[in-house]
């Protein structure tokens, strides 16, 4: 039965990708396999990188060691 739900599966994704306006993938790999199984291809394919904002950044020593006195995990693991 599983074997059935996936060929319905696939079959109703091919049908609706061929009759959709726009697709977003988040690599051009993905864009390229959407292209080779599912027929989808040209300027309605668009590529949107997914890379956090520039307001993520590492972490340093120091914000790290004043986020763990904060939460005081030493402290909680001796109770346990």
């Amino acid at each position: 039965i599983l074997t059935s739900i996936r060929i319905i599966a696939k079959s109703y994704e091919r049908i609706l990708a061929a009759m959709a306006d726009a697709h977003l993938t988040v690599t051009h790999a993905m864009e390229v396999w959407l292209g080779e199984h599912f027929n989808v291809h040209g300027a309605n394919v668009r590529v949107l990188y997914d890379k956090p904002p520039m307001l993520f950044r590492p972490t340093t020593i120091d914000e790290e060691h004043e986020l763990f006195q904060r939460l005081d995990l030493e402290g909680e693991n001796e109770q346990l």
